[in-house]
């Protein structure tokens, strides 16, 4: 990885050669992309990835940030020392650490950058990356590929329907028809996990869908819910599914049961007033909400228009 004075001598050398030449990279790369009117762009772009370089080192290297909070910045920072040179064997390294982090998310951004275009927005600001990822297909399709057929498609496709009858990514009718709609997932649910043994999460149907399941049991009643709380821990152990959930379900099984919730998830409407469901603890209620990937509590009301009464 890079380390300060390589750093700094790639800033130097942009600086000194971006008068001069318009790309900066082994005549024998350049030469399979050359074509490409974009490359003038690349001094900047080594500026871009730099900067990316930096704002998700520290994130990998902390400790007391969760696993699925470095999904993402585990990918932008394989992504930065591939448009910085890095060696493959530098890039293998970070690709194995987060594949051990959070595999199906790995596999999940590797597969996306194949469903765009080379000249899209994501991939034209460094034609290296693109060609890195192409050059070495056959080594990331040998491990995705493996991954991927371990998913369960005829689940996959269950689940796409479910969520569909569900709008739980969406806005909900509160309705009867909603209401049947429901009872039918939760059916076909209890079937699907009758099956498997397990929450279908990640490595049952991917991380696309790994919340379909949860979203069906926070939208049952409170039976169904504490029925299924065992495998939604489970689940969140196994790291098939993010444990923001788990702080959602229960929230919402204790507000069934009038106690307190824990997390600051819950809220109540009143004349169609969105109203804090009571927190125990709410004073540090902060700490256990980071504890499970979720943002403060304060930005939480504000972004949901959720009022403390």
């Amino acid at each position: 990885m890079l380390n300060k004075e390589k750093k700094v001598y790639v800033l130097l050398l942009i600086i000194l050669t971006s008068c001069f030449v318009n790309v900066i990279i082994s005549q024998d790369i350049k030469s399979s992309f050359d074509h490409y009117s974009f490359m003038d762009k690349l001094p900047r772009d080594y500026s871009y990835y730099l900067s990316h370089y930096n704002e998700t080192v520290n994130i990998i290297n902390d400790s007391s940030i969760l696993w699925c909070d470095k999904e993402f910045p585990y990918w932008r920072f394989l992504v930065a020392n591939v448009a910085l040179l890095e060696p493959d064997s530098v890039i293998k390294q970070i690709w194995n650490a987060a594949y051990s982090n959070s595999p199906h998310s790995a596999c999940g951004f590797y597969s996306f950058i194949f469903e765009r275009s080379f000249d899209s927005g994501y991939l034209a600001r460094s034609p290296i990356v693109y060609y890195y990822l192409h050059n070495e297909k056959p080594y990331f399709d040998s491990i995705c590929d493996k991954l991927f057929s371990a998913y369960n498609q005829s689940i996959v496709e269950e689940l796409k329907v479910i969520i569909t009858d569900d709008h739980g990514r969406g806005v909900r009718d509160m309705n009867e028809a909603q209401f049947i709609r429901d009872s039918i997932n939760q059916i076909k649910l209890a079937k699907i996990i009758k099956h498997i043994g397990k929450y279908p999460g990640r490595s049952v149907v991917g991380n696309n869908l790994d919340d379909v399941a949860w979203l069906v049991i926070q939208h049952a009643p409170l039976k169904y819910q504490e029925r299924y709380l065992p495998l939604i821990i489970e689940a969140v152990n196994n790291k098939d599914l993010k444990p923001m959930y788990l702080a959602y379900t229960i929230d919402r099984i204790n507000m069934f049961k009038e106690l307190p919730q824990i997390y600051g998830t819950q809220y109540t409407f009143e004349n169609e007033i969105k109203i804090l469901y009571p927190v125990k603890n709410i004073d540090s209620v902060d700490l256990l909400r980071k504890s499970v990937g979720l943002g403060g509590l304060k930005e939480y009301l504000v972004e949901n228009s959720i009022i403390i009464k």
